[in-house]
């Protein structure tokens, strides 16, 4: 039909940018802020939130161990630590996802450092609790040239009329 019909609506939008400065510089639609500014909530990222952490982490692993009918894991306190030290750029998003990771390639009940994602470990400046991701490392100083043996040392001699020492 074409009968009017009454809704009464309300609209949750997010963002991570600032509206009423992109208003001022004329990159947002004034009238649009104030119709969708209407209670503004503000949640500040994770890295301003590190309480937060130890909570979301355990509640993550939780809804992941169901979803893969694993049992629910713990978090040691070395594991805590490198997570509260991370800056989490990903923000909540992020953390969820480590997790998530976490529980599927790992067994075991309880989250160690080992089992942290290599840069997550590298950039919360634990790099030494990583030690169940490879890590390609440079190459060491060469060993020592072997000995020569007899089958190399007599034709050298033969063919320079010299004999030839190893040393």
């Amino acid at each position: 039909g074409t009968r009017t019909l009454r809704v009464d609506v309300r609209i949750i939008a997010a963002t991570n940018r600032n509206l009423s400065q992109m208003v001022a510089e004329g990159k947002f639609r004034e009238d649009l802020y104030y119709r969708l500014n209407v209670v503004p909530f503000v949640v500040p990222p994770l890295r301003a939130r590190r309480d937060d952490i130890p909570e979301l982490a355990r509640h993550f692993a939780e809804i992941a161990c169901a979803e893969n009918g694993r049992r629910t894991k713990s978090f040691d306190d070395g594991a805590l630590a490198a997570f509260d030290r991370y800056p989490w750029p990903g923000n909540v998003r992020q953390l969820q996802n480590v997790v998530r990771s976490i529980v599927v390639l790992h067994d075991g009940e309880q989250v160690t450092p080992d089992m942290i994602p290599r840069e997550i470990s590298i950039k919360a400046g634990a790099a030494r609790f990583n030690l169940a991701t490879p890590v390609i490392e440079a190459p060491q100083a060469p060993a020592k040239a072997p000995e020569p043996t007899a089958a190399v040392i007599r034709p050298l001699e033969a063919l320079a009329g010299v004999e030839v020492r190893a040393h």
